[in-house]
């Protein structure tokens, strides 16, 4: 597994994969839709992804002495990795923007606890379906990753309009210290659905590549 991890971390994450990460800085901006900022993490996977269907990638690794569940074991790694990353690279930002913008954000949730656990499932929702989908063929990248970016990004639409127009659903969002509950339990919630449903993703992509015919 070390030597599988060396090879995501040399040859198949795109340098690109860092510039897209930066774009986490989005947070800071005022009057912007906050979640959009972990969206940008998606478009980072495409070019590792892609990069491993130039390089026939699925091919070289199934040809190492190594079982085809640990490859996927691997790629799964460094795309939690990278989700992860994004989300500690957020967290100063995060803070940063709560001072910068006391009156919060206008347009869809604040720089809170609970916009990581938006996120949190954004990244779940798109695990379960994109990872899975791609380890059917090894090579198919667009219509499992397009799948599973629209309802992402449609969890993460119906988060924001819920948390805008529900009165109930207003505790979820702001800075309030008598509010902060809610949006731990939002956060905490969104850490129990991606581990979850992302470790469900797991076993469903090395089901799926133990099928493919290489």
């Amino acid at each position: 597994m070390k030597n599988l991890m060396l090879k995501e971390l040399r040859l198949s994450t795109h340098p690109m994969v860092y510039m897209w990460l930066i774009l986490i800085t989005l947070i800071l901006i005022p009057s912007y839709p906050y979640v959009v900022a972990f969206g940008y993490v998606f478009i980072s996977f495409v070019f590792i992804f892609t990069g491993d269907k130039e390089n026939n990638d699925a091919l070289f690794t199934a040809m190492l002495p190594v079982a085809k569940k640990d490859v996927v074991q691997a790629r799964f790694f460094t795309v939690v990795g990278i989700e992860v990353l994004s989300l500690l690279l957020a967290l100063p930002f995060a803070w940063l923007s709560t001072r910068l913008n006391p009156a919060g954000n206008p347009v869809g949730l604040d720089a809170n606890a609970s916009l990581f656990g938006v996120a949190l499932v954004m990244y779940a929702i798109y695990n379960v379906i994109f990872i899975p989908g791609y380890y059917k063929t090894a090579w198919k990248i667009a219509i499992p990753n397009t799948i599973a970016i629209v309802l992402a990004s449609i969890f993460a639409a119906v988060a924001e309009v819920v948390v805008s127009v529900v009165p109930a659903a207003a505790r979820f969002d702001g800075c309030a210290p008598e509010t902060i509950g809610f949006r731990l339990a939002a956060l905490a919630t969104g850490a129990v659905i991606f581990v979850g449903l992302t470790l469900i993703a797991e076993h469903r992509a090395a089901a799926n590549f133990e099928k493919v015919d290489l």
